[in-house]
């Protein structure tokens, strides 16, 4: 297949060579650059989904931290009634 692509290369000018050439780095570029703005956002979105999570993790903590002092209280008068 290599032979084909040679011999069909060879029958053209270097002008042309070199503009197909252009042509083809210039397609590469515009493919990475769509590239790395697609991985820009995947990570953006991915940390911002982080932050979040955490933010949400750590609310609910909060929100239970309160009411874990009173079940402990309530707990320990239970024992401490029980053993007169």
């Amino acid at each position: 297949m290599r032979l084909v692509k040679e011999t069909s290369i060879s029958g053209r000018t270097p002008e042309e060579l070199l503009t197909n050439l252009e042509i083809q780095i210039a397609i590469y570029r515009s493919r990475s650059r769509v590239s790395n703005q697609k991985r820009i956002l995947v990570l953006t979105f991915g940390m911002l989904f982080i932050l979040i999570a955490t933010s949400a993790a750590l609310f609910m903590l909060q929100q239970q931290i309160p009411d874990r002092p009173e079940q402990h209280r309530k707990a320990s008068e239970t024992a401490t009634t029980d053993h007169p």
